[in-house]
């Protein structure tokens, strides 16, 4: 099956294996693969079982706690990235995908690192806190995840 959908080359999530008496379970397990999969800029296929940490920010999308927590964690950026002419949250999310190495990150963006290093700063100074901290990084990955989240379920 999802190599059927893989080959149709959609998004879309799946669900584990379940007897017939647990098809409500199956049903949230596939939501929760499909928003996930809304989520992502790639058409893919996602199953459950490989949603890791995105199994919660997708359970925690539909109450208010997740924004609550996007907000408490980006506010700062998105306030002003909602007035500015060179936003910098696609900044902070390559930055991270890189894993916190900057010369690729520098690379992913296509400017020079010193271009870089300023928006690194100006985004460690809007938040308060220093990018150079895993557990500020790890903070920040979820979420700028769970911001990918709300928005594509609020575009559609």
């Amino acid at each position: 099956m999802v190599d059927k959908l893989t080959d149709i080359d959609v998004r879309a999530g799946v669900s584990r294996a379940v007897e017939a008496l647990h098809l409500p379970t199956a049903v949230q397990q596939a939501k929760s693969a499909a928003s996930v999969a809304a989520a992502k800029p790639d058409k893919a296929v996602h199953r459950f079982d490989d949603l890791g940490v995105l199994r919660l920010l997708a359970s925690l999308a539909g109450g208010p706690e997740l924004a609550r927590y996007i907000e408490d964690e980006l506010g700062p950026i998105l306030k002003h990235d909602a007035k500015a002419t060179n936003p910098l949250l696609p900044t902070l999310r390559t930055y991270l995908s890189c894993d916190g190495n900057k010369s690729q990150a520098a690379q992913s963006l296509y400017v020079q690192r010193r271009t870089l290093y300023y928006r690194l700063d100006r985004i460690s100074s809007l938040l308060g806190r220093s990018l150079d901290d895993p557990d500020t990084r790890q903070a920040l990955i979820f979420a700028v995840r769970g911001h990918d989240l709300l928005q594509r379920q609020n575009t559609r």
